[in-house]
């Protein structure tokens, strides 16, 4: 029972690390731009949907969210030691390509943002 608490104690301090880490990434992306750029991408639109800058914060928080909760669920289920069920085995896998999907949407996402900001500079 020791040794279990231990790897769950070890996968928890893991897991702040990775979060806290990517808040401070976060903080740096959303903070890129001088003034009058963001006050350009951001406000509401005409149509009422979101703007640029909401979009790229919320493709971000998702990123977030769906990593953290990839490495909660992985850590868990290990720990607990039923990873190797066939039914948390697709669900697991199913949520780790999801997540890879998320590092690619958050990353053109970026990108896109970063080349109206060279084209506004």
């Amino acid at each position: 029972m020791t040794n279990l608490l231990n790897r769950v104690y070890e996968k928890i301090l893991l897991f702040r690390s990775i979060i806290f880490r990517g808040d401070y990434r976060y903080a740096m992306l959303v903070g890129f731009g001088d003034a009058n750029f963001l006050e350009a991408m951001r406000g509401k639109n005409e149509d009422g949907s979101p703007s640029p800058y909401m979009k790229l914060n919320g493709t971000f928080v998702h990123f977030i969210i769906i990593q953290s909760l990839s490495l909660f669920l992985a850590s868990l289920t290990r720990a607990l030691g039923i990873s190797d069920f066939t039914i948390v085995f697709y669900v697991g896998s199913a949520l780790f390509f999801y997540s890879l999907l998320t590092i690619v949407a958050t990353a053109l996402a970026v990108l896109n943002f970063a080349s109206w900001f060279d084209k506004f500079d």
